[in-house]
């Protein structure tokens, strides 16, 4: 068995791995929206609003779990034969572009999945409440957390190229 598909059987078990927490938080992602409507102000649009980020956050996971079983398949492809001897300078970059994607659709996964219970949070305080600056400002770091995750798998080669120009300085 090769690296490549040993990293390729790794990755397929960390979407199934995601798949599962998706999975079991999905029943805790419904309580959600029976909190906001039980405890919260009863009205149609917290309701409605909790259900669409609910829908939105297992939306989100299923699609980064789709894309992490599609970079699986990827590394797997046949290499030609031009790049059949990689320098080990490109092969390190292309390992750090994987991990770094990997990373981003970690925090893409975390953070949707975050996001309907942070709502919920502070949806049904009151705002008197001092817990509510606290609960908006976690909100706020899985908003970032989310924002990392999606720079993080849409551009890796611009993070390898600021990594390493942070180490040769």
């Amino acid at each position: 068995m090769t690296k490549n598909e040993i990293t390729a059987i790794a990755f397929k078990c960390f979407a199934i791995y995601w798949l599962s927490i998706v999975i079991v938080s999905f029943p805790s992602l419904l309580n959600v929206i029976s909190q906001v409507e039980a405890f919260g102000s009863g009205d149609k649009p917290s309701y409605v609003t909790a259900g669409f980020f609910v829908a939105l956050s297992v939306v989100i996971s299923l699609i980064c779990i789709w894309l992490l079983w599609k970079l699986a398949n990827s590394i797997t492809k046949p290499i030609s034969a031009q790049d059949a001897v990689p320098e080990m300078s490109s092969s390190a970059n292309e390992l750090m572009q994987i991990i770094l994607i990997c990373m981003g659709l970690y925090f893409v996964i975390k953070s949707s999945l975050d996001f309907p219970h942070q709502f919920a949070l502070i949806k049904l305080q009151r705002d008197e409440d001092p817990k509510l600056l606290l609960y908006k400002i976690q909100m706020a770091v899985i908003i970032v957390k989310f924002l990392l995750g999606c720079l993080l798998i849409a551009k890796p080669k611009q993070w390898v190229k600021t990594i390493r120009s942070i180490g040769q300085k």
